[in-house]
């Protein structure tokens, strides 16, 4: 893990789950990393049975969030450089 406190949160999460409790409550603790729909769905998969299925879900979801979020960065690149160009021409102008 390259981030210390992430591999913190996942030690204790399988600490967790080793001693014998619910995958959900144990992420539950660490609600602020994992969001509440991630843990949500977690919950509904072990009470249902269909805990693989779930994960294999918010794997897609996960996956989609990120390119999401890629494609919206490389959306505001141009924007960004125009605005710095437009800026940088109207204080070479004034000055």
């Amino acid at each position: 893990m390259r981030s210390a406190s992430f591999k913190y949160i996942l030690e204790h999460v399988v600490q967790d789950v080793e001693s014998g409790k619910f995958l959900s409550a144990s992420l539950h603790r660490f609600r602020q990393v994992f969001g509440d729909l991630f843990i949500n769905i977690i919950r509904v998969g072990e009470a249902s049975g269909t805990l693989s299925e779930n994960l294999s879900y918010l794997a897609v979801e996960l996956r989609k969030q990120q390119l999401l979020k890629q494609m919206i960065r490389a959306a505001l690149i141009y924007p960004v450089v125009i605005l710095v160009a437009t800026f940088g021409i109207v204080g070479i102008l004034v000055f």
